[in-house]
Formats: C-alpha cells, structure tokens, sequence
C-alpha cells in the first residue's frame, strides 16, 4: 500500500501503522483510510482469491485540470486566488467553489473531488452564446443578435387575454414603428399620448415581472418573431388567440393571429385582444 509517508494508517478502523506498508489482508472487503494533520482519505477496496499481490495509493488530493475558452483566465479556489487558466495542481479530497473571470465575466461551479479516477478535467467557456428558446433575464428567448451576446425575451404566461388597445384619448398624434428593436419605443410613445389607463402599452409599461421591471408591448415584427420561433415550436404557452402589437398605422393597430400566424390591423375602437409583453437583455 503506497502514499505519502509517515501518514497513519486504518485499515477496518484499526490503527496498522504508517505508510508505506506491506502486509497481507484476508479474502474479501476492507476499508483503507489515511490520515493526516486533521486530513483523511478513504477507499473501499475487494481482496480476492485470484492474483498475487496488490498495490493500494492513497492521496489526499488529486490532479487538476482547470481550462478555459478562450485562456487567460483569473481562477479562484475557494475565494483564493490561484493563478490562471490554463492551470494544473492539486485539490484535496471533498467540496470546493472554482470561480473563474474574464473581462467582466464570471462563472462559478461547485465541484466535488473524489478518490475515484485518476485525474480531473474542468473547462469553462466564456464564448457560450444565448439560443432561442432559453430561459434568460425573466423570460424566454425569441430574438438573438449575431454575437449571441443581446436580444429579447418574452414573458412566459400571458399579461391579458382580453385587453383595449386605446385608451379613448389622443393627447399627441403618434409615430410608431415596425421593426425589430422598436417595441420599447412605440410602448413610450402610446404612453404618451394615451395617458395613464387600463390598456395594452400601459399594462406592459407598468409590469414588474420575474425581477425586471423595463418590460414592453412587442412592434409589429417582434410579435411575428415570437410567433416563428416560440409558437410554431410549441414554446412559450401562447394561445391561439389574437395579440396586439404596438404598431399603429392610420387609427389602425397591427395583431397577429397565433392560431395561424395571420398578420393585420384593426381599429383601436373595439377589440380586445391578448398581450404578450417583451424586454431587452
């Protein structure tokens, strides 16, 4: 049996001396433990009838590997400092926090080292980029940029099912927008001009959701987004209803029909439809 020396040995809970040590073990289960400096190792081993002699290690620790992509970063054990990626050393037997920072990022991971296998591999990747569909920022992914790094999520559940568009009150003539990135906007502008009130825009305005509290009613493109890459996927909880955008043409608000992805615009004046609200990350 091989260790480092001078380290007391158990072998069944009784002391048998220190290490190295030679000696023969009856056919069968035992438990070996090392110990040390308030230290201990532990492994179960099997003699067995078959074979001659055997060779036990014990180790208080073991041979680590802490990577990351792309290299160069700062590495924590246990909140001590302890170099950088790429880096390789030891870990004592047990439970330890590596946390590891890159250019403003961080990532954390509780590990626990065991005597099983001869060496441990860890690598953490600073170049993860979001996908559609993630949970993320107080929501659900349905729009990421081409560095993976910003887009929008929207709310897991539903605001309305039945909700007003207007607010029967044009204090200002609005200008609203179409495309991707300009809910928030629009959302800002209906505000504006509406006034305070019990209607789609303010709802999502006024919305303190999962943490967050910048939420939006979606334009006219990010609602279709949600419907391509949540609803089709059968993502989100949508129902097949109707829900309202916060792009306006003319007195006429644009909707999407979830049901069958249909894209319009109708008045302000009469329906009411379901609200999906959406925030930036």
């Amino acid at each position: 049996m091989g260790s480092s020396i001078n380290i007391t040995l158990y072998i069944d809970g009784n002391t048998i001396g220190t290490t190295p040590y030679n000696g023969s073990l009856t056919f069968g289960n035992h438990i070996l433990k090392i110990e040390k400096d308030g230290k201990k190792s532990e492994k179960e081993v099997t003699i067995a009838q078959v074979g001659g002699e055997t060779n036990y290690t014990l180790s208080f620790g073991k041979n680590v590997n802490i990577d990351s992509e792309p290299i160069g970063a700062n590495i924590y054990i246990d909140g001590n400092s302890t170099g950088k990626t790429p880096y390789f050393g030891i870990l004592t037997i047990g439970k330890h926090i590596l946390r590891v920072e890159k250019d403003n990022k961080i990532i954390e991971k509780n590990i626990n080292i065991s005597q099983a296998g001869k060496e441990a591999s860890i690598v953490f990747n600073f170049d993860l980029k979001h996908k559609i569909g993630e949970n993320y920022a107080g929501g659900i992914i349905f729009y990421v940029d081409e560095r993976g790094e910003h887009g929008l999520v929207c709310a897991p559940i539903d605001q309305a099912k039945s909700i007003k568009w207007y607010n029967r009150t044009f204090s200002k003539k609005m200008i609203t927008r179409t495309g991707i990135g300009k809910g928030s906007d629009n959302t800002k502008t209906i505000i504006e001009s509406e006034g305070i009130g019990d209607y789609a825009a303010q709802l999502c305005f006024d919305l303190i959701f999962n943490g967050y509290s910048d939420w939006f009613l979606p334009s006219k493109d990010e609602l279709n987004l949600m419907y391509i890459n949540l609803k089709l996927k059968r993502k989100g909880r949508f129902s097949n209803y109707y829900y309202w955008s916060s792009s306006d043409d003319e007195h006429q608000a644009w909707y999407q029909n979830f049901d069958d992805g249909t894209i319009g615009k109708t008045s302000y004046y009469g329906d009411l439809y379901s609200v999906r609200a959406i925030r930036f990350f």
